[in-house]
């Protein structure tokens, strides 16, 4: 027996909607909202700003309290038990929403509108995560496909029915309702719709070569790069100095790091605690711009580039374990022109010019000797090159 619901609305009802546990929310002409008790009892009402029409409300399957409400071209997300205030309201559309639907995880929510455009909703990010247009008249309706999240069916004024992937920026199939049978997609278009047809698709193909072109280049990138570490690592391997000779290009080099530590120290006061390696500046700068122009500035300051400080941290970490640091004046009594043994014994250019750069800026004055309480961060270098 038909049951009779009063003291509610006072303007035509455009849609309905219940939850798992007998709500019923129910929106109307002029931005009315109404929610409804299972025997039918008012439990609570609102009217949206701007008074446009509420044209789709929807229980979430999991919290049979949570409301999402269409109007204008709002969203709006409500709590059934006060609908004073919405939890939250997005304005994706820019015309008239039509229809709402939630995918099956809830994690997306697709509106369809009066542009025929259809926006797909990221509801974990609140951002929209891709947005469906090919309806060329009002897209009236929307619907995610059972245990497909990822899939969902529009229909429209245009007398179409399209089935929609996410991961595709174009239908899968389209069903035109006036045909007397289902045809092919391209069948059915005009010679002007076939056009843009290849355009898009000549579009989504520049793209896509786009994408692959800069894929190429990183890889390519990335190899050279690979292939210049593992050069440099061959070459620090294969010095044949003394322990003499290594002894005294390891002091330079550690002098060299120490100073740079040291500066980027006096550039971030405020960060000493939490940079208390080279490793850790070198590391961090990677993700935090102001440590990284600090390191940059650094770097030029002393004349170094980033390759040098790779090939340094290359031999440190090669040589460190088993070298020991001479101060200026046991250096000057081994050996009085370093740059020479460097340049007859060191092969590799890369290698080459930091250790050169590295005598250079300790015998210039540049860079700090190092103490003896500043030479147990060294120890601490991680094997950062290959990163």
């Amino acid at each position: 027996m038909a049951v009779k619901w009063i003291g509610g609305h006072s303007s035509p009802i455009l849609c309905l909607n219940a939850s798992s546990e007998g709500l019923v929310a129910s929106g109307a002409e002029g931005g009315d909202l109404m929610a409804w008790g299972e025997d039918g009892t008012p439990l609570g009402h609102t009217r949206f700003e701007g008074a446009n029409d509420v044209t789709c409300v929807l229980f979430s399957p999991s919290c049979p309290t949570k409301l999402y409400a269409s109007h204008g071209e709002t969203i709006s997300i409500l709590d059934v038990r006060s609908l004073k205030g919405s939890l939250d309201h997005f304005h994706v559309n820019e015309e008239e929403i039509n229809c709402l639907s939630l995918n099956e995880t809830e994690n997306l929510l697709a509106s369809a509108d009066d542009s025929g455009a259809i926006k797909i909703l990221d509801l974990e990010n609140k951002k929209v995560s891709r947005s469906l247009k090919r309806h060329s008249n009002i897209c009236s309706s929307v619907a995610f496909r059972p245990q497909r999240p990822q899939s969902l069916v529009s229909c429209g004024l245009d007398m179409q029915v399209m089935l929609w992937n996410l991961q595709k920026a174009r239908p899968l199939w389209i069903t035109n309702l006036q045909e007397d049978e289902t045809e092919e997609m391209e069948s059915l278009q005009s010679p002007d719709h076939k056009l843009q047809a290849l355009e898009a698709q000549f579009k989504e193909l520049d793209f896509t070569k786009d994408n692959l072109t800069q894929k190429f280049e990183h890889h390519s990138k990335m190899l050279a790069s690979q292939a210049a570490q593992d050069e440099l690592w061959t070459a620090v391997l294969a010095l044949k100095f003394t322990s003499m000779e290594l002894n005294i290009i390891y002091s330079y080099v550690s002098e060299v790091l120490i100073c740079l530590h040291t500066r980027v120290l006096e550039k971030l006061p405020d960060l000493v605690r939490s940079l208390p390696t080279l490793a850790s500046v070198l590391r961090r700068k990677v993700k935090n711009k102001r440590i990284r122009v600090v390191w940059e500035s650094v770097l030029e300051e002393c004349g170094l580039q980033e390759g040098d400080t790779t090939a340094l941290c290359t031999f440190f970490i090669a040589h460190g374990n088993k070298a020991e640091h001479y101060s200026a004046k046991v250096r000057q009594m081994y050996i009085r022109d370093v740059t020479f043994m460097i340049t007859n014994m060191v092969k590799n250019q890369a290698l080459q010019n930091a250790l050169l750069m590295a005598v250079q800026l300790i015998e210039k004055g540049k860079a700090v000797t190092a103490p003896e309480e500043q030479k147990s961060s060294l120890k601490e270098l991680m094997p950062i090159v290959k990163n």
